[in-house]
């Protein structure tokens, strides 16, 4: 065999579309990575993960590797240009081990997106996206995450300081069109941005509390959004079941928050008949709760009532940390810099600071969410002799 076959052969992994090796790879910046002494290995932190790599070619070709791939150069020729005395097997598995670990990514000297602004905001951002690359690798690029940001579109059914914090969050993090819908009627997020920053192209609508209004304007914004948050304050249960239901309908993603009066509800994220729906998750609540029955009589009262007359109070702490939550299970939605987090699960976090999570399974023949037909197989009675 030949020295061409031999690294033809070599390079062949790296060649496999379905493993995503940077074209031209490089070090992703703001790692922190040090040899440790007395051949302890090379320590990484600041990837999702902090990890400690060891062995013959951490030591012996790793070092070469890591100032080798400096975004100008491919795979095969960082192998053609290595030392003498470095195989070219060695060096292509140490820039391989690299790529694995999340160390790499491609070079964006080819794509530099001109609409990001280079203020020290995304700045800051673009270290943070480059340095998770290699958790989900749907992204080559941290400009490609920052850019999914400014063009997706999103609607926000926001009430109280949950909602404004939400929002707030979300401009702040270059998210650029998003809708948002009041869902109280006392105007308070409306007269909160009406004489700032974020009022001069603030698209926003006053639900008023009413579920026709609520269904009206959903099937106006749904079908040109691709995600649908909810940042609300002791809202009724009938609004989630409506916003589940069109959502299904439409097949766009949503994501839920609610603030009770008691905790703050985050989750679940419901990818339409590929994720356990809202309707799902009270079916299994229901069975699981100790006050399921008390809990119905709520939401029955909360319904015929206004809500919002009671359970007024709140603080700008508590919701913050619950819009946090929200911000950051949307950007991982959105960009898949992260799996989601709430997919068929409920984060609680109580007014003393406790942070419960909790999972569900779909619901057999969910009667919203299922698509199948008929089960065609009868039903019999099974009989066993004993």
């Amino acid at each position: 065999m030949t020295k061409r076959e031999d690294l033809r052969q070599i390079l062949s992994p790296f060649l496999d579309r379905n493993l995503g090796f940077p074209l031209r790879p490089k070090l992703i910046p703001d790692l922190c990575s040090f040899s440790m002494p007395d051949g302890l290995g090379l320590q990484v932190r600041g990837s999702e993960k902090n990890f400690v790599l060891r062995g013959r070619l951490v030591e012996t070709v790793m070092p070469w590797a890591l100032l080798a791939v400096d975004g100008h150069s491919t795979i095969e020729e960082l192998l053609r240009r290595r030392p003498a005395d470095i195989s070219a097997e060695d060096a292509a598995q140490a820039i391989f081990l690299a790529f694995r670990r999340g160390l790499l990514q491609d070079s964006e000297n080819y794509e530099e997106p001109a609409q990001i602004p280079a203020d020290a905001t995304v700045k800051r951002q673009l270290l943070f996206w480059g340095r998770n690359l290699g958790s989900t690798r749907f992204n080559s690029t941290s400009g490609q995450v920052q850019s999914k940001l400014s063009g997706k579109k999103l609607v926000l059914i926001a009430d109280g300081f949950l909602g404004a914090a939400t929002f707030d969050i979300l401009v702040r993090s270059c998210y650029t069109d998003i809708v948002l819908l009041e869902w109280a009627s006392d105007q308070f997020l409306a007269d909160t941005f009406s004489n700032t920053d974020f009022s001069n192209n603030l698209k926003m609508e006053s639900l008023g509390r009413s579920l026709d209004q609520t269904a009206k304007r959903l099937r106006h914004w749904l079908p040109a959004s691709d995600l649908l948050i909810t940042a609300t304050r002791n809202a009724p249960q009938l609004l989630f079941e409506l916003i589940n239901r069109e959502c299904l309908a439409y097949q766009r993603k949503w994501l839920r928050g609610n603030d009770n009066g008691s905790s703050i509800e985050i989750g679940p994220y419901v990818d339409p008949f590929y994720s356990p729906c809202f309707a799902c998750m009270i079916a299994r609540q229901s069975c699981a709760i100790d006050q399921a029955i008390e809990e119905e009589l709520y939401q029955v009262r909360l319904a015929e009532t206004p809500g919002a007359e009671q359970l007024v109070g709140e603080t700008i702490a508590c919701a913050s940390i619950g819009a946090g939550f929200l911000s950051a299970e949307a950007t991982r939605i959105l960009t898949e810099i992260h799996l989601p987090a709430f997919d068929g699960a409920v984060l609680s976090i109580t007014n003393g600071g406790a942070l419960d999570l909790n999972h569900f399974k779909r619901v057999p023949r969910c009667p919203e969410c299922y698509k199948g037909g008929r089960c065609s197989i009868s039903e019999q009675t099974l009989h066993v002799t004993i």
